[in-house]
């Protein structure tokens, strides 16, 4: 990536620290009520589902928003460093082909 690319990459993982940072009391909360639903005799399935569908909700609430973080950070990028960090960025590999020798070649 070009100078320019890392910084602005720098400082939108900075700032997703933050944003981290700023969800742990409201993640910590969700977790300790999902434990303690899980643990008081005798099971309260309701509460525990309650439980359970606001820790999934908060998950996909902070996925969305680190994928809106990371695509405008690609928006502010060069072209060529936005190859580089979308890259990064995807799990999925697509296959490459199989590199072989020209025939004439021993």
């Amino acid at each position: 990536m070009s100078e320019a690319g890392v910084a602005i990459a720098i400082k939108a993982w900075l700032e997703g620290q933050e944003a981290a940072k700023a969800q742990t009391a409201e993640n910590d909360k969700i977790e300790r009520e999902l434990g303690e639903a899980a643990y008081t005799a005798p099971i309260d399935i309701d509460r525990l589902d309650r439980a359970a569908q606001a820790r999934n909700a908060n998950q996909a609430e902070r996925l969305a928003e680190m994928v809106r973080r990371n695509i405008v950070t690609m928006r502010r990028l060069a072209p060529k460093d936005r190859t580089i960090f979308a890259r990064d960025f995807a799990i999925y590999r697509p296959d490459r082909p199989i590199h072989t020798c020209p025939p004439n070649v021993r």
